[in-house]
């Protein structure tokens, strides 16, 4: 790496870290059925950071990347497109591209074509969701029914502001009386009790009704304003009234997470004491862990397994392993499960845990049949999420 590089290497790995926790904040969420708006403000600035560290330390193809990225939240905070998995799984694989990129000291540019690509298609192919922007209460929807009928426009406006915010401020925006100056206040969140404390900012979102125009409010509304479909909406409220199919902030795609089983056979082959220690406090709470700490010991566990037919579901491996090391134990299994007949679902699911962020390596362990690979030092929130990705028996 350059010298002039070496200059910036601190600040963007810390801004990979922050950019990384953000997305994956928002993953875990979204594996709750959680929504908070707020945090796709969070991420596109992380992007912006990043890109502009990049652009300062001339990692052209990374900072391209991190640029596509922005651009993807940049639309969606603004209504333009929706969320989906499969751009959080991609941007997470960016910046995983980008960290091994900065540890090697060079970009590769080949291997940015394949994700630039993939993140490109994401860019405004999905319209605003055309379905209430929040729950509403039973009343509220009463109210929005009411006001199908008529000349009545429907639109969402979304705003920062601080999370600290006493309750009688809250209740006394500014926005709250434009907004009955000039229409029907039909509903917002968060309530004042649901303000994330734990950000300095939150999302406060307002939807309402009006007689006047669009380019009338701009001079009224002075927040970014977003138009609704009316008629969608009417339809979508005149089949329910039910609240609990009042729902879809944003439109999710989680055909790619997989719940987490419960009962697994687990063997961990670590030679660290505290990787191990932290892997077996994970995942303990999903099943039975077994431990070995070197390669040999791995394959032996491994055969006794078939022998007993006490199958491994899970097996988190280590590369750099003493006796034989993790890419020789991985070959090893899958030798021995063909062997023995195994194939497709029935295969032990194997992490591979490494601190090597080699793109050779991280090649490699995937074209010999591993199921993930993880950057050490790793968190229990990023472990969780690769297991959520692994479609287990």
């Amino acid at each position: 790496m350059s010298e002039f590089n070496n200059e910036f290497f601190t600040d963007i790995m810390e801004s990979i870290e922050h950019l990384e926790q953000s997305l994956l904040d928002y993953d875990e969420a979204l594996s709750k059925n959680e929504n908070n708006p707020a945090q796709i403000h969070i991420i596109f600035r992380n992007a912006h950071n990043l890109k502009g560290i990049l652009a300062l330390a001339q990692f052209e193809n990374s900072q391209n990347l991190i640029h596509i990225i922005e651009d993807n939240f940049d639309s969606i905070r603004n209504g333009k497109s929706v969320m989906s998995q499969d751009l959080i799984d991609k941007s997470l694989k960016s910046l995983d591209l980008i960290s091994t990129s900065m540890s090697e000291g060079k970009e590769n540019p080949n291997d940015f074509i394949e994700l630039k690509q993939a993140l490109e298609p994401s860019m405004g192919i999905a319209e605003i969701n055309p379905i209430l922007p929040f729950e509403l209460y039973s009343h509220e929807k009463e109210k929005t029914i009411q006001k199908c009928n008529g000349n009545s426009a429907f639109f969402l406006i979304e705003k920062l502001i601080k999370s600290n915010i006493d309750k009688e401020t809250y209740s006394n925006l500014p926005i709250f009386q434009d907004v009955q100056e000039i229409g029907t206040l039909i509903g917002f969140r968060p309530e004042w009790e649901k303000l994330n404390k734990k950000s300095d900012d939150d999302l406060l979102r307002i939807f309402f009704t009006t007689d006047k125009k669009e380019d009338d409010l701009f001079f009224i509304i002075f927040d970014p304003l977003k138009p609704l479909d009316k008629s969608k909406i009417c339809t979508f409220l005149s089949k329910s009234i039910d609240r609990d199919n009042a729902k879809k902030v944003i439109e999710i795609d989680q055909e790619v997470n997989y719940s987490i089983p419960e009962n697994l056979n687990i063997l961990l082959v670590e030679d660290d004491f505290i990787t191990r220690t932290l892997e077996s406090k994970i995942l303990s709470q999903f099943g039975t862990c077994n431990v070995v700490v070197n390669g040999k010991e791995a394959i032996t566990a491994f055969r006794n397994s078939l022998r007993e037919k006490k199958y491994y579901d899970l097996i988190l491996l280590d590369i750099m392993l003493p006796e034989i090391d993790g890419e020789g134990v991985l070959a090893k299994i899958r030798a021995l499960e063909t062997g023995n007949g195994i194939s497709g679902l029935d295969r032990v699911k194997i992490i591979m845990v490494s601190s090597i962020n080699s793109i050779e390596t991280i090649k490699h362990s995937f074209s010999e049949q591993s199921d993930a690979y993880i950057i050490k030092p790793f968190t229990e929130k990023k472990l969780l999420r690769e297991l959520r990705h692994i479609p287990f028996k």
